[in-house]
């Protein structure tokens, strides 16, 4: 049942799709997965997209992944601590979640977003699809 809608397994198949396999589908597409293994951290490092939010005495770090207006990755790290170290943390993070382990997600600590880069520290959004009703 999917918002007051019970769906058989094939109608659940077609209409939705694991986060994992939604996850592995956009980082292959944006380079972070090349044969089915993260590429290597000095490209991880290459290609992260690294903002500051807040004032100098107490900013906040995101690092990004990804085309902001297509298909954006945001990790937010737990801990401030330097650039460095939180690119080797967030690097670890990515070979579990290729593993199968997608809690990060789960805490909000890796977004996705297609709306470009936020404004503010939090703000990693979606446009809406414009989507037909279900009609029973």
């Amino acid at each position: 049942m999917v918002y007051g809608i019970v769906f058989d397994k094939a109608g659940f198949d077609e209409n939705f799709e694991y986060a994992y396999d939604r996850v592995m589908r956009d980082w292959k597409k944006i380079g972070l997965i090349k044969n089915d293994k993260l590429i290597s951290k000095s490209k991880f490092k290459l290609f992260a997209n690294i903002h500051l939010y807040g004032k100098r005495s107490n900013n906040l770090r995101i690092i990004f992944f990804g085309n902001p207006r297509e298909c954006l990755y945001g990790f937010y790290p737990l801990y401030r601590e330097p650039q460095a170290d939180q690119l080797n943390t967030i690097y670890a993070w990515c070979e579990l979640i290729i593993a199968g382990n997608m809690r990060w997600f789960d805490n909000e600590c890796i977004q996705f977003g297609n709306c470009g880069i936020p404004l503010s520290y939090g703000d990693l959004r979606v446009w809406k699809a414009e989507v037909e009703p279900f009609v029973l």
